[in-house]
């Protein structure tokens, strides 16, 4: 019987919480109450959503590449001989500046540009160690505002729960619905890259799906964005995980823990209509 009793008091190690937390989130709940830990969690959350970006940009900038070069060669064989020779006349012809400017911004028009030269497309470039310090603090400031709105509820229920085990429930109930994004955006990657090096083609709806939120909404983006997924999932998870640490039903819990969703969705809703 002492037997029985350890193994049941056994706490869960960080990888094998990450595995029960997809289909025994009611066990690493409980864990997680008696001894809570979310700082590791916390940085393996990093590390799944700079591998879902990073697949991402490669899947789009491949896109790109492919449109414009297939934009390339829809010019006519006449057009770029023409254009060829005036950029080597006018590099061999120092002394007309004036046309030079003139040509070399008609040139850039091939690559993007409007009628006027004037640049339609901006470039933000960002380190590594910025993208990955951007995420991490995003992060945490997420799992803090929905730790401190539950501490908020617990100790308005008196359920005598600290702000650390509202961390770990926070940063643990995100893991599900990241990792789907992760292995969603993976396989979207992969069909993208298929779809354009090898048979040519646009897939606009696996690109709208792999770019992530939009804004205005659109009622159909809902069905289309993954980061949804991930938010009905953790929706779903922080339901079980309250109604197991508060004694609630489900209704209740569901009621609670869906209000951040849903102000941050309607703040943001209204910002942008």
């Amino acid at each position: 019987m002492f037997y029985v009793e350890e193994c049941e008091d056994r706490p869960i190690d960080t990888w094998e919480a990450l595995r029960k937390i997809f289909y025994k989130p009611t066990e690493v709940f409980a864990a997680q109450k008696k001894k809570p830990t979310w700082i590791r969690v916390l940085f393996i959350l990093v590390v799944v959503s700079l591998a879902a970006m990073e697949i991402s940009n490669l899947a789009l900038e491949s896109q790109k590449s492919v449109i414009s070069q297939t934009s390339l060669d829809s010019l006519s064989v006449t057009d770029n001989v023409e254009l060829n020779e005036a950029i080597s006349a006018i590099k061999h012809d120092e002394s007309v500046n004036g046309e030079s400017y003139v040509v070399l911004r008609s040139v850039e028009g091939y690559a993007g540009q409007d009628a006027e030269g004037v640049s339609t497309t901006s470039y933000v470039t960002t380190t590594t160690s910025d993208a990955v310090a951007y995420t991490l603090i995003g992060l945490f400031l997420l799992f803090l505002i929905e730790a401190l709105y539950l501490r908020v509820v617990s100790a308005i229920l008196g359920l005598g729960l600290n702000l650390k085990q509202w961390l770990a429930f926070a940063a643990w109930s995100h893991v599900p619905g990241e990792v789907a994004v992760f292995l969603t955006t993976f396989v979207l990657g992969v069909m993208i890259l298929v779809s354009t090096q090898f048979m040519g083609l646009e897939m606009s709806t696996l690109t709208r799906m792999i770019e992530g939120p939009s804004y205005p909404y659109h009622p159909l983006g809902y069905f289309l964005d993954l980061w949804y997924l991930a938010e009905v999932w953790c929706i779903v998870v922080q339901t079980i995980g309250f109604r197991e640490w508060s004694g609630k039903g489900t209704l209740v819990s569901f009621a609670i823990v869906v209000v951040p969703f849903a102000l941050f969705h309607g703040l943001t809703w209204w910002a942008f209509t």
